[in-house]
């Protein structure tokens, strides 16, 4: 059993402090996480011990979320790590915003209300959200005295409900029933389900040796239920993926299927009760095949450097990429952004930022980030296909040359004329300004080591109505035999990239 929950800001002091259980020296207790998290400059370990008290801790919204337990209890330190996940989850939803120092202290009243609901002298009882709501009735404070009304004074009980009495007791049998997800009672005036199968993709390519460190999907069914009653679902997959093996042992169900039916059918067709709102129905982890190309492919890249047409230009580098698709060319990749680090070709090429440098692409804009140091690459829309289209990148720097600088200055100092007149930001002063000033590499030993040799290229997308794994719902069913409405089912699909979807190449 937890024996007490705290709530610490960025400086590790104590936002919210309450007591589940009766604990001696809770004082001691709560220095001693304080300076663990001093020490380890915040970054501690999540389940820790020390002097006869057991501690898990989350960061959240750069805040700490604490839990106090004795050693000898039996609960386990996984499910508490999981209790402060939901209680965080169920914050941000109730308050519709980012937690911080000030909101925290402002619904004070709220979160006391949140974890007095959720769990019993230290015991977790119940955090479902769609179950929770209708019986915390605390007013949200908002910076933004015009904003929208709060989640808790959407979902205010009638003023003949108010007993304390009867909001217990109703939550009693709830969460004792056979179906303990979903309240009774439940009306709206239109009914729908929403389903939405969003699939990540997790690509990590060495462009150099052509090698796929990782390719994976990492699927999500996430529905919204706005269905009166209780509602019995129907949702029949494909047969393409009802016959892989693979795919149907790596589904994790919401707790409201129906597994037992699922594993006896021979054409498994997944029946649930929805809880009410938004919920995830399942989720998958999906290697995909070796042979299988990217959705986005990263088709050349390469450093070439151009000589001076004369005595009194530089020399050029010039950086080129090209990318493909390979998916259904009826769709298209939205919001395709392409991030090429370039500071270390500054660095060991010499790139004179005094002379601006110059783009040109097949398709979308290109960015120049000098602060972060790197190109972006903007693709507002990319059509789909197989490979048979490829779409160009060009960006041209000028080498830095010492002499032609040099023999400059001398030109200057000994000219009556006044120095031409820049236009535009001064590029150099700003790099140096945000990266230091770059000295010039001549490819020694003790600079070898300071320079990159491989660069990451990471791209981020999205594509409507496609998952990449070919998973389709083909039978979807709403049956509630008492109120008998009519409804409407919505299915939606959406590939889109994990936080890793990177290519390393050579600089």
């Amino acid at each position: 059993m937890s024996s007490c929950f705290l709530l610490l800001d960025e400086t590790y002091e104590p936002l919210i402090r309450r007591a589940l259980r009766p604990i001696h020296f809770l004082d001691d207790a709560i220095l001693q996480l304080q300076n663990n998290l001093k020490h380890h400059k915040g970054c501690t370990k999540p389940i820790f011990e020390g002097n006869g008290w057991h501690y898990a801790v989350i960061t959240r919204d750069n805040l700490y979320f604490a839990m106090i337990m004795q050693v000898n209890n039996s609960v386990s330190p996984i499910s508490v790590l999981h209790y402060l996940d939901e209680i965080y989850q169920l914050c941000r939803k109730f308050m519709g915003m980012k937690l911080n120092k000030l909101n925290v202290r402002d619904n004070f009243h709220l979160i006391f209300e949140v974890i007095e609901e959720s769990s019993d002298y230290g015991i977790i009882q119940v955090t479902n959200y769609n179950i929770i709501h209708d019986f915390i009735k605390v007013e949200v404070i908002k910076p933004d005295d015009d904003s929208e009304n709060t989640a808790s004074e959407k979902h205010e009980l009638p003023p003949g409900d108010q007993d304390e009495t009867f909001i217990n007791s109703y939550i009693l049998r709830t969460m004792t029933s056979a179906v303990s997800w979903r309240p009774k009672g439940i009306h709206y005036g239109k009914n729908e389900f929403f389903l939405d199968v969003i699939e990540k993709l997790e690509f990590i390519m060495d462009f150099e040796e052509g090698v796929v460190r990782n390719n994976v999907i990492n699927g999500t069914i996430i529905c919204r239920s706005y269905l009166s009653g209780m509602p019995q679902l129907s949702i029949g997959l494909n047969k393409l993926m009802q016959k892989n093996v693979h795919f149907m042992k790596r589904l994790k169900f919401h707790e409201c299927v129906d597994l037992h039916t699922l594993i006896k059918e021979e054409s498994p067709v997944i029946k649930f009760i929805p809880p009410d709102g938004e919920f995830e129905l399942c989720n998958y982890k999906l290697n995909r095949p070796l042979l299988d190309e990217p959705v986005i492919k990263l088709q050349s890249f390469g450093l070439s450097q151009k000589p001076r047409k004369n005595q009194e230009t530089q020399d050029k580098l010039l950086l080129k990429a090209a990318i493909t698709t390979h998916f259904k060319a009826q769709d298209s990749a939205k919001e395709l952004l392409i991030k090429i680090p370039i500071k270390s070709v500054i660095r060991k090429w010499n790139i004179d930022l005094e002379k601006p440098p110059l783009f040109k692409s097949d398709i979308g804009d290109v960015v120049f980030d000098i602060t972060a140091g790197s190109i972006i690459w903007k693709i507002n829309n990319l059509k789909g296909g197989h490979g048979n289209k490829n779409y160009g990148l060009k960006c041209m720097f000028e080498i830095w040359d010492r002499q032609i600088h040099e023999a400059l200055e001398v030109q200057l100092r000994n000219s009556m004329d006044p120095p031409p007149l820049r236009t535009g930001p001064k590029l150099e002063r700003i790099w140096d300004q945000y990266h230091g000033k770059t000295t010039e590499y001549d490819g020694n030993e003790n600079q070898k080591e300071d320079v990159d040799k491989f660069a990451l290229i990471a791209m981020s997308f999205e594509i409507p109505y496609y998952a990449v794994s070919g998973l389709k719902v083909e039978y979807f069913k709403i049956e509630e035999p008492q109120l008998n409405y009519q409804s409407f089912p919505w299915v939606r699909y959406k590939t889109v990239n994990d936080n890793e979807y990177i290519y390393q190449v050579s600089i």
